[in-house]
């Protein structure tokens, strides 16, 4: 079966740090993902593939259902190539219209059901999408914003209805106050909406098979304008396949048919596809879906539905953290979780692994390339890494401002190539693709995330430096619960923080944290406390409206008067001797006129020379702007 197959390079000299499982000779299958879904329901028909408040859906099941709403989109005229778009949480109504729309060679375009009405606008103008499948607490914002958009076709269905009868009488008991909390009624169709169920009641024969291709484009997801305006991506089968590929093999004792996934993180994210279904799917386990991340809910799952895999984002592990309520002995199923989405802080890593008993593995991706870094699950943890390139995959840091190669421990932007990236973006002359974030990749090519190359700082004598490296600073404060460094401009360094439950932040313990530790340079000009930061749709910070936002403050005149770890040391060789010179000529002259009698007699002075300014006077502010 052809494929794609890596080639070994001498250049990758993380190779010797992949898990032991990773192939020699990794190969990806030429798949569809329904073709995925076919040979694992053919092979473990009967093994549980979705789990949602008490109710199992099998692979067998989950495959009859997937045939059926295919037939009822295909009555409903959706052909190959057209735009469905899916506004739903995590439920099985998700995964199999997923399935069914690919299945007729449609294209998936998942939606945030808790997006407003101009963002959903937006999306499906710009994706061409004539049919909106939506849960029903997000139907008043699809019908509005329908509007302006080709959408011919509305199908609303509720959470509610992905739970079987057994489990909906089980919602009457009085102790699930909390699922019926988080399980809202259902909602009446409006507006020529109908109901997904009465679709598919009457869906008829089996479409006409379709042929799809590996490289066909499964899904256009839209990036959350993290630190850019939100755009398409568009991901192949290839692409998608692959990625669950590569994290299959970087677990060493995955257990087909046996593993767990506890699905929190958003399926309307690609790395929520990657990490939570396709990978599940991949291993033919269970994927347990949860609507929303709420804390209470995700420890009673962990108790009894036994996860043995859990990827999320730095916000709910930390979040998990503060719980009283985690205790070791209520995850003893959890073998490995995978934190997405921003910089991991090494506390909530330790405290989240002493807490669980369980490795908490730091990854990298972005939403042209789900996943292309992960901590080596067999190696010892590196403190703020990412880890390295997953097999087939090939990295590099370069300048940002170029494509000149950065030598081992030398600051620069992180470009990427490997079969999970899509087609399109900013590419290299060779095909790498520039991710816009900058990064550090060691001697051994472990890779740690400094912030993204808008927010780069160039500090004289330093070269590039990046905004992680202030946020580990203040992050490490208890008080803080989230922080983000963007660049002002003319207003410098600009420190978003807000404060953690509870906790008094001032603006100056931060000031005074950074001047203790970093040098002058790298201290935020300005601090400002928020009781809430702009998250995207997997809780990373949006920096874009916080840069423009900064960028309106007033113009830094001198450099913030902070106490200072070490002696500001900040001219240059030949600034210092040119200095030391001066003195000493004016040290000897003064001496000369002390041993000269006819210079003492004249009784003229020697003339005033102020001493020179020095170069932190010069350029209080020693940055360049990114």
């Amino acid at each position: 079966m052809s494929g794609t197959r890596g080639d070994v390079h001498g250049a990758q000299r993380w190779l010797p740090y992949h898990p032991p499982s990773v192939p020699r000779e990794p190969v990806v299958p030429a798949l569809t993902l329904p073709q995925l879904l076919d040979q694992v329901a053919g092979r473990f028909g009967d093994a549980p593939a979705l789990s949602f408040f008490g109710t199992t859906v099998s692979y067998g099941s989950l495959r009859g259902r997937v045939e059926h709403l295919a037939s009822a989109l295909h009555r409903l005229e959706v052909r190959p190539g057209d735009r469905v778009a899916l506004v739903l949480p995590n439920c099985p109504q998700l995964v199999t219209a997923l399935f069914a729309v690919l299945r007729i060679g449609g294209v998936v375009v998942p939606l945030n059901p808790l997006a407003a009405p101009d963002e959903l606008r937006h999306r499906l103008v710009d994706s061409g999408a004539d049919v909106v499948i939506c849960s029903g607490t997000a139907l008043a914002a699809v019908q509005r914003a329908s509007e302006q958009a080709a959408v011919r076709e509305v199908l609303v269905t509720d959470l509610v209805d992905g739970l079987d009868r057994a489990a909906r009488l089980r919602l009457r008991r009085p102790g699930r106050a909390d699922d019926r909390r988080l399980l809202p009624p259902r909602v009446k169709p409006t507006g020529g909406a109908r109901r997904l169920a009465d679709v598919t009641r009457n869906a008829g024969l089996l479409p006409p098979p379709v042929p799809v291709a590996a490289d066909d484009v499964a899904v256009i997801a839209y990036t959350a304008g993290t630190t850019g305006v939100p755009h398409p991506v568009r991901l192949t089968h290839r692409n998608l396949l692959a990625n669950g590929y590569q994290l299959g093999w970087w677990i060493p004792d995955a257990r087909p048919g046996r593993e767990v996934t506890l699905g929190v993180l958003p399926l309307f994210h690609p790395y929520g596809l990657t990490l939570c279904l396709g990978m599940t799917v991949l291993l033919a386990g269970r994927l347990v879906l949860l609507p929303g991340f709420d804390q209470r809910q995700v420890l009673a799952t962990i108790e009894s539905e036994a996860p043995t895999w859990f990827p999320g984002v730095p916000a709910l592990f930390r979040a998990l953290v503060d719980n009283r309520q985690l205790r070791a002995e209520r995850t003893t199923s959890l073998r490995v979780g995978f934190c997405i989405g921003a910089r991991l802080p090494v506390a909530t890593a330790e405290a989240y692994e002493r807490l669980t008993g369980s490795r908490l593995v730091e990854a990298y991706g972005l939403c042209e390339a789900p996943v292309t870094h992960a901590a080596p699950v067999t190696e010892p943890r590196r403190d703020g890494s990412a880890g390295v390139p997953l097999p087939l995959t090939d990295a590099r840091v370069v300048d940002p401002v170029g494509s000149r190669a950065c030598s081992a421990g030398q600051v620069g932007e992180l470009v990427v190539r490997g079969p999970q990236l899509s087609a399109g973006g900013d590419r290299t002359v060779d095909g790498f693709l520039r991710t816009g974030d900058l990064a550090v990749m060691d001697a051994d090519g472990f890779c740690t995330l400094l912030g993204p190359v808008a927010d780069a700082i160039r500090v004289r004598g330093r070269g590039w430096c990046g905004p992680g490296e202030v946020e580990d600073v203040i992050a490490a404060l208890p008080q803080v619960a989230r922080v983000a460094v963007v660049d002002g401009a003319r207003a410098g360094l600009v420190a978003f923080v807000q404060p953690a439950r509870g906790a008094d932040l001032d603006e100056e313990d931060v000031r005074t944290a950074c001047g203790r530790q970093l040098p002058p340079s790298l201290v935020p000009a300005r601090v400002e406390v928020r009781a809430a930061l702009p998250l995207s749709g997997v809780g990373a910070v949006l920096r874009r409206p916080l840069r423009e936002e900064a960028k309106g403050f007033p113009a830094v005149r001198k450099a913030p008067a902070v106490r200072k770890a070490v002696p500001a040391k900040k001219t240059g060789a030949k600034k210092t001797a040119a200095v030391e010179k001066t003195a000493a000529k004016r040290t000897a002259k003064k001496k000369s006129a002390a041993a000269d009698p006819g210079v003492a007699q004249t009784g003229q002075r020697e003339p005033v020379r102020r001493p020179a300014r020095s170069p932190v006077e010069k350029d209080p502010v020693e940055k360049d702007p990114a």
